[in-house]
């Protein structure tokens, strides 16, 4: 059709210089989205482990078979009007009920999968008689965190990638007094990563490394630190389509909250978690609480967030302005990344005032980065050093109750070394959205065939050279049994791949989306140790197909 011309192609971004807006209205149902895929995603990776452990796919198949009508009910509520938040309100009302079935199926299906860990961990050997926590990491990097048990003891743990770590509470570890949250002076949490001390409005008024005590603020003309996060109210009406769009003149009517909290208190002061918590009036009618939460070793600060929102035309946005200097910021998106100007240059340029992104953003100069990551947000900004993430629109048309009422969401900051890559803050973003998850064991079983060791990992996956991988599924085959194993290459680098089945295999073979044989570059599986190996370009999506084999013993 082209003549015999060669067709050009375009490398990059294609940005929609229109409907800003759909990136942040309707909060709940973009929520609603995001912890569902989670939600469905663990169920999934549960039941492939008892599979594989038991040597039988049928765990793996009839969840496969439970959860058809549940995933097309999420796919369903992705359609265009409906997760962009600019239906109506029937669609929303019927999009309520869906949504909160859909959560029920996974819920159920993830305290299945859980149980059965408990019952597999309680069969096991050296049993003490008390109850113990069996702890899943779905995230694909090992992942630190503290978790409560039912007597609300609070415990510090670390578990391996897609594995699980089995912890007695009263043999629970305590972090080092150097690595220990802990609140100083009433109004600032430290840790061995970050220091970040909060205002009278609740903000934060310095960010700094601990190592070093790099200041992560941008600061004035006079050189004080201006504060970050910063909640903004933006009058928001839109010239034309009210929810789809933020119109480019926003920025001109805008109040900035700075006045006193009403109230700040330490609710937790270490030695595993330290946090403060800030609440206050918002806007003309709306109430807002915000916990800060630092947790022992952890690079970054949590911001939990429940909003009463009841205003009208307004925008709530956050800001964080840093004290970094880059041309270009860095913003996570479905399986990679993507580079944006963080000045004004073109009209292309001053265009991108509001952008889409996943998870996190990142603006990083040689030494020092700051990144802000979120558990389900999707409208941001990074102009001028100024990190911005929308949180909740109050559009009239075509739904006038749009966003109003409750709302809990997290975000949080991280001050780091340089390159996000090395600082891990993708990796840091993916353990935002895909927390520990635990189940009692009571008792200590009595010993017995089937039990799983601590510290084990349904699949272990290692990358070398440049390469990075995410686990974007352990599920079940779509067609024939067996599960499929799917990993993504999410940092731009090559390298090679090295997969540790945690369950025996009989066969291994490399598969395309739709899960049909492919080829696929310096594949090897070896069925002794049960290992497959082959290479990654830069973002390859990669899957693999396996048959289950005998039974763990």
């Amino acid at each position: 059709w082209n003549k015999g011309q060669d067709v050009r192609t375009w490398d990059g971004e294609l940005y929609l210089e229109l409907h800003r807006g759909t990136y942040t209205s309707q909060a709940w149902i973009k929520e609603a989205n995001r912890r569902a895929e989670c939600m469905l995603r663990l169920a999934e990776a549960l039941a492939c482990a008892r599979a594989g452990c038991e040597g039988d796919a049928r765990a793996a198949e009839e969840l496969r078979a439970a959860l058809d009508a549940t995933w097309k009910t999420v796919l369903l509520n992705q359609f265009h009007d409906i997760l962009p938040g600019s239906s109506i309100k029937e669609v929303y009302d019927d999009a309520r009920v869906q949504m909160d079935a859909v959560r029920a199926d996974a819920m159920r299906a993830i305290q299945r999968g859980m149980a059965w860990l408990a019952e597999r961990v309680a069969g096991g050997a050296a049993a003490s008689g008390a109850d113990r926590l069996v702890v899943f990491n779905p995230a694909s990097t090992p992942q630190s965190g503290v978790l409560a048990t039912e007597d609300g003891k609070v415990m510090a743990v670390r578990v391996p990638a897609l594995g699980i770590q089995v912890i007695e509470p009263a043999k629970a570890p305590v972090p080092e007094a150097r690595d220990a949250a802990r609140v100083e002076g009433g109004r600032t949490l430290r840790n061995s990563f970050l220091s970040a001390t909060i205002d009278d409005a609740g903000r934060i008024s310095e960010l700094r490394r601990a190592d070093d005590g790099r200041l992560a603020n941008a600061c004035d003309a006079h050189g004080a630190p201006l504060p970050m996060n910063q909640l903004a109210l933006y009058v928001d009406r839109p010239r034309r389509w009210e929810a789809w769009d933020i119109d480019r003149d926003y920025q001109e009517q805008v109040t900035r909250v700075m006045t006193p909290a009403a109230r700040i208190t330490v609710e937790r002061s270490g030695p595993l978690a330290a946090e403060i918590v800030v609440e206050r009036a918002l806007g003309k009618a709306s109430r807002i609480v915000q916990r800060y939460r630092l947790v022992a070793g952890s690079p970054r600060l949590d911001i939990v967030t429940d909003v009463e929102w009841h205003e009208e035309q307004v925008l709530l946005r956050t800001l964080f302005p840093c004290g970094v200097r880059a041309r270009r910021a860095t913003f996570g998106i479905q399986f990679g990344h993507i580079e944006r100007a963080t000045h004004d240059n073109t009209t292309w340029e001053r265009a991108q005032f509001e952008v889409p992104g996943h998870n996190w953003m990142d603006l990083s100069e040689p030494g020092m980065g700051v990144a802000v990551l979120d558990d389900g947000k999707f409208g941001r900004s990074a102009k001028h050093g100024t990190l911005g993430l929308s949180l909740l629109k109050a559009p009239n048309f075509p739904d006038p109750t749009a966003d109003r009422g409750h709302h809990r969401f997290t975000y949080s900051v991280m001050a780091h070394h340089g390159c996000w890559r090395a600082a891990g803050v993708d990796a840091q973003a993916e353990q935002l959205n895909h927390p520990l998850v635990g189940a009692v064991v009571r008792g200590g079983g009595a010993g017995g065939a089937g039990a799983l060791r601590d510290g084990w990992q349904a699949v272990r996956v290692d990358a070398a050279g440049a390469a990075h991988v995410e686990i974007a599924a352990l599920k079940p085959a779509e067609v024939a049994g067996g599960v499929a194993l799917r990993v993504v290459e999410v940092r731009g680098g090559a390298g090679a791949v090295t997969v540790r089945w945690g369950f025996p295999v009989s066969e291994v073979f490399p598969a395309d989306l739709f899960e049909r044989p492919a080829e696929l570059a310096g594949f090897a599986h070896d069925p002794a140790s049960g290992t497959t190996t082959f290479a990654v370009r830069p973002f390859q999506i990669v899957t693999l197909r396996a048959e289950v084999g005998a039974p763990v013993a």
